[in-house]
């Protein structure tokens, strides 16, 4: 078996062990709690799901991703407890001015 399939083996062992429902959604995109459009995402918060677009030609790079936040959560680690100012990046991204947004951007490199 490839080492694609061992991660996603490991990953779906891991979202069981921490209460996380992993979907592997057949599209090129998924949209958050938010209705953003993403190639995919990691909600602690509300519905405790690891999310990635399987049809995305990146998606395992997304995966990838995401489990590293998923880690960050159950590692308690600093950098995710501290997300508080960084909900507005996707107004800044979007060309809205939003308070403290460099400082916002640092948290999110952080992250």
């Amino acid at each position: 078996m490839g080492s694609t399939y061992q991660f996603v083996k490991h990953v779906r062992a891991q979202c069981k062990e921490h209460g996380i429902k992993l979907v592997l959604k057949r599209s090129t995109y998924v949209l958050t709690p938010d209705k953003v459009r993403c190639a995919g995402y990691f909600d602690s918060d509300h519905k405790k799901v690891l999310v990635v677009a399987h049809k995305d030609r990146n998606w395992l790079m997304t995966l990838v991703h995401e489990y590293g936040h998923l880690t960050q959560w159950v590692e308690n680690c600093k950098e995710w407890k501290e997300t508080e100012d960084i909900d507005n990046i996707d107004d800044w991204l979007n060309g809205i001015e939003v308070p403290n947004a460099k400082r916002a951007l640092a948290k999110t490199r952080d992250l």
